[in-house]
């Protein structure tokens, strides 16, 4: 995490320069340039602030309280008390796709989320490893760092349409200094949206394996969690593909993907390969088998 808010630190250092190479080129042509800052900030504040309830309208959640979902204030009670977190919000998505997700900037905002169709199809030991897994999520702080990270992609594409797109060339009254920023800067716009992009799903990847290993640590049964994605798993191949593709864009906060990947171009997965999620817990399920004997 260290490593990722260094790189982080610097994509924004760079966005701050893109905006403020827009402005100089154009404020004296065109007076809205110098909403640009202000717009930038305003829209990475939005998104700060409103990202965890745009994803709970997504998945149709609406928070539940302890009389409506006894057991799964429970669990969720239980294992904050062991990760040393306060209770989080606990809302159920009325989707049939068997997921779980953990939303949420601070821990005061946190929520997490379990589908009815997970709570049909796990056993209550599996339902307690997957609610240790988005627990493990809160308390890595994780959804700070995907939300910071997310803010790249969207930026530099932002800033390609509207100061370097193709029609740019066009544009007769385009001078010297115009085109020359175009041809230096117009390159640092891309790979700022390719580095960001990448970062995003490798940090989606990394918070996976370090929220499995955390469920095993706190749960102290790896292998119900094993058990309750390779379910999870199976359940959504069964689903049709067009009422898995309307949750794609839930992908990097889901516990499993809501969409099958290709075999191929695995760097842009946003989550570990189910195999080798499995295999890690295998392996700490043999640690703490040796640390208990």
């Amino acid at each position: 995490m260290l490593a990722v808010t260094v790189v982080l630190a610097g994509l924004y250092v760079g966005v701050a320069l893109l905006i403020a190479i827009a402005v100089l080129a154009d404020w004296d042509e065109d007076w809205r340039v110098f909403l640009l800052p202000p717009a930038f900030v305003l829209l990475l504040w939005v998104h700060y602030v409103s990202a965890d309830r745009l994803v709970l309208g997504a998945a149709h959640a609406n928070v539940v309280d302890t009389a409506r979902a006894p057991e799964l204030h429970a669990i969720v009670e239980r294992l904050c008390g062991v990760a040393d977190l306060p209770k989080p919000k606990i809302a159920i998505g009325r989707l049939k796709v068997p997921n779980a997700f953990a939303a949420g900037i601070t821990h005061a905002r946190s929520t997490i989320v379990v589908t009815t169709g997970l709570r049909d199809r796990l056993t209550k030991p599996e339902l307690e490893a997957v609610v240790a897994h988005e627990v493990a999520h809160l308390a890595n702080r994780d959804a700070v760092v995907m939300t910071a990270a997310s803010a790249f992609p969207v930026a530099a594409a932002f800033f390609l349409r509207r100061r370097f797109g193709p029609y740019a060339f066009e544009r007769d009254e385009l001078d010297f200094e115009e085109r020359l920023a175009f041809k230096l800067f117009s390159p640092f716009a891309w790979v700022l949206y390719i580095v960001g992009f990448l970062l995003t799903v490798t940090i989606s990847r990394y918070r996976e394996y370090a929220a499995d290993r955390g469920a095993a640590m706190l749960t102290g049964a790896p292998e119900q969690l094993m058990s309750a994605l390779q379910k999870l798993s199976d359940e959504t191949d069964r689903i049709p593909s067009r009422d898995l593709r309307a949750l794609t864009g839930l992908n990097a906060f889901f516990i499993v993907p809501a969409a099958t990947h290709s075999a191929r171009f695995t760097v842009l997965r946003d989550h570990p390969p189910l195999e080798k999620r499995l295999r890690r817990l295998a392996a700490i399920s043999r640690e703490l088998g040796k640390a208990a004997a």
